[in-house]
């Protein structure tokens, strides 16, 4: 994304001032924000939606979308937890034009952030029997939504492919370990590393064609009804554009899959 879709992008968006209430690290190189809503100010981000935060720096307005994520299961939820709270899980890249800043904040600092904005229908996963779900990285964000709704919905079987560099990389892992426990053998989870590091007993390289294959061979496009099946994508642009002709080779249509993008 260019400078200037990062300054005009979302010049119309209605934005609020928040209060950051609580920062924890969660990877090496990234953190969940805890970010309260002002007084009187409630609403919750849908199903794969996201927010658009706003910092300015050196007097130009910087922002960046960010899908709130939530607890995959109702055991997750912090104890001082409200309704006005937002959850963001943020990568901080050293050389961005955002994330260093946003990686300063602490409790008790302010950060614009706005409506909830997206065209995700939620309708998709209530619908579903089966749930697919690849993503690379930060990617993982609006999957965390997806599969907290599946579960609480009681219904759909879910696949999570979620690839990363090394194990230090996994975010939010230690939730998605802990509701696949949970989840009754609803939650399957296969994490993939192109530079594992130590010992690693999970798959190793890049997602492509094969692994596609692998991942989805218990799910024939062809053996489900309309609405029965879907499968989430979410990573780079060149990553969703790679996975998307990967589908489109494999039999699946548009109206399988649905590509998150910012």
């Amino acid at each position: 994304m260019e400078l200037g879709d990062h300054i005009c992008k979302y010049r119309e968006s209605r934005f609020h001032e928040c209060t950051v209430h609580s920062v924890e690290s969660v990877t090496h190189n990234s953190k969940l924000f805890c970010v309260r809503l002002p007084k009187g100010t409630f609403f919750q981000v849908p199903i794969g939606r996201h927010v658009v935060a706003k910092v300015n720096v050196d007097g130009m307005d910087m922002t960046n979308p960010y899908t709130a994520v939530r607890p995959l299961l109702p055991s997750q939820q912090a104890d001082d937890a409200q309704q006005s709270d937002l959850l963001l899980l943020i990568k901080i890249y050293p050389t961005g034009l955002l994330t260093p800043h946003l990686g300063l904040l602490k409790a008790g600092d302010q950060i614009l952030v706005s409506d909830p904005q997206g065209l995700f229908d939620v309708a998709r996963v209530e619908a579903a029997s089966d749930i697919a779900l690849i993503a690379m990285g930060t990617g993982i964000t609006p999957m965390t939504t997806v599969i907290s709704h599946a579960l609480a919905a009681g219904k759909a079987r879910l696949r999570l492919l979620y690839a990363n560099r090394a194990q230090e990389d996994i975010m939010w892992r230690k939730e998605i370990d802990s509701a696949t426990k949970e989840a009754a053998g609803r939650l399957d989870v296969s994490y993939i590393l192109s530079q594992p590091e130590g010992a690693w007993d999970g798959q190793q390289g890049r997602i492509g064609l094969d692994v596609m294959r692998g991942f989805l061979s218990p799910l024939s496009s062809t053996s489900h009804e309309p609405g029965q099946l879907l499968i989430c994508v979410c990573g780079s642009t060149k990553f969703n554009v790679s996975v998307k002709g990967w589908l489109q080779e494999l039999g699946f249509t548009s109206a399988h899959y649905h590509i998150f993008t910012s």
